[in-house]
C-alpha cells in the first residue's frame, strides 16, 4: 500500500505539539492555552504507532519477527544515536575547554549506555541528555512485544476488540490522572504502552478502519495539504533535534525577543530536519535494511511511513 498521506500529516501536526509546548516552556509569554496541552502530542504518537504497526504486520509470522525487529531498529536507532554523539562531544568539548554545561548532571556519562540502548526509562533512570528520547524508550519496549501481542490479539472478534480498546483507554486515563505525564520507569512504560496497544485494538476493533476514514475525510483538504505532509515525514528528526537546539539556544540568541527567537528556531529546526532526514533516517534505513533486499519486505504493504 502507498502511503497514508493523512496519517502522515498527523505525525508532523503531533511533533509540532510537542515542539510548540517545549518552546513555551524556555521562553515563558502570552502563549494560547492550547499550548500548555502539547505533550498529549506523544500520546497522538503511541497510539498512531500502534494502529499503523498493526495494519502492517498484523500477518507477520515467526519466521517474520526478527526481520520486523531489524526494520524497527533501522527506523529509530541511527539519528538517535547521531544525535546522542553530537551531544557527547558537545559536552566533552565544553568539558575540555574549561567550561561546564548548564546542569551536569544532565550529561551524566555513566547513563550514555542506557542511553543509546534506549533502555534508560525501564530502569527508571531520568531524562538525561536527549530527553524526549523518553518515548523512544518506549516505543523500544512496544517493538520489542509488539509480535507476542499481535500472536494474542489478532485473532480477537471485531467485538471482543473494541471492548479491549475500551479497557486500555481507561487504563490509559487512569495512568494519566494518577501519575501525570510520566516519563521514566514503569509509569511511562505504563503510558507508553497502554496507548499503542490502544491503537493495535483500534485497528482490529469494528470497521477497524471507519473511524480513521471518517477522520480523514474531514478533515482531508487540510492534511493532504502538502507541507504537512512534508511536516509529517521529518516528524521525527523534528522530535529528536528540537531539544538540543533549545539547550543551546540561550547561547547562540540571547538578545532577540521571544517571537524573533522562536521563528528563527523553527526555521533552523525545519532546515536541520530535513537535512538529517535526508542524509541520515532514509540512508541509514536502507543500509540496514539492505541484507533483505532478496526477500519481499514487509515495509511493501505500509500505511504510512514509519
Amino acid at each position: 500500500m502507498t502511503e497514508n498521506r493523512p496519517l502522515t500529516a498527523i505525525r508532523g501536526v503531533a511533533a509540532l505539539a510537542v515542539v510548540m509546548f517545549h518552546f513555551s516552556g524556555k521562553f515563558p509569554g502570552p502563549w494560547p492555552a492550547a499550548i500548555g496541552y502539547g505533550y498529549f502530542g506523544v500520546e497522538v504518537f503511541f497510539v498512531l504507532s500502534g494502529y499503523i504497526l498493526t495494519a502492517v504486520y498484523a500477518d507477520m509470522t515467526t519466521h517474520e519477527v526478527g526481520r520486523f525487529w531489524l526494520n524497527r531498529i533501522a527506523r529509530i536507532f541511527p539519528l538517535h544515536l547521531v544525535v546522542l554523539a553530537a551531544l557527547a562531544i558537545g559536552a566533552l568539548t565544553l568539558l575540555h575547554a574549561g567550561m561546564t554545561t548548564r546542569d551536569p548532571a544532565f550529561f551524566d556519562p555513566a547513563s550514555l549506555p542506557y542511553h543509546a540502548s534506549l533502555t534508560f526509562v525501564w530502569f527508571g533512570l531520568p531524562m538525561e541528555w536527549n530527553a524526549p528520547a523518553w518515548s523512544l524508550s518506549v516505543e523500544w519496549a512496544a517493538y520489542l512485544l509488539l509480535p507476542v501481542w499481535l500472536f494474542s490479539v489478532r485473532r480477537l472478534t471485531p467485538l471482543m476488540a473494541a471492548g479491549l480498546c475500551v479497557v486500555l483507554a481507561a487504563a490509559s486515563v487512569f495512568q494519566m490522572v494518577h501519575n501525570g505525564p510520566a516519563a521514566t520507569g514503569w509509569p511511562a512504560l505504563a503510558r507508553g504502552l497502554s496507548e499503542f496497544g490502544l491503537g493495535t485494538a483500534l485497528r482490529l476493533a469494528v470497521f477497524p478502519a471507519g473511524c480513521m476514514r471518517a477522520l480523514i475525510f474531514l478533515g482531508d483538504w487540510l492534511l493532504d495539504w502538502p507541507p504537512l505532509v512534508w511536516l509529517g515525514r521529518i516528524s521525527y528528526s523534528i522530535y529528536l533535534l528540537h531539544a538540543p537546539l533549545l539547550i543551546s539556544a540561550g547561547k547562540v540568541l540571547p538578545h532577540m525577543g521571544m517571537t524573533a527567537t522562536i521563528l528563527a528556531l523553527l526555521a533552523v529546526l525545519l532546515a536541520m530536519s530535513q537535512l538529517t532526514y535526508v542524509m541520515i533516517e532514509v540512508p541509514a534505513r536502507q543500509w540496514l535494511r539492505s541484507g533483505f533486499r532478496s526477500r519481499v519486505p514487509l515495509e511493501g504493504r505500509t500505511t504510512a511511513p514509519q
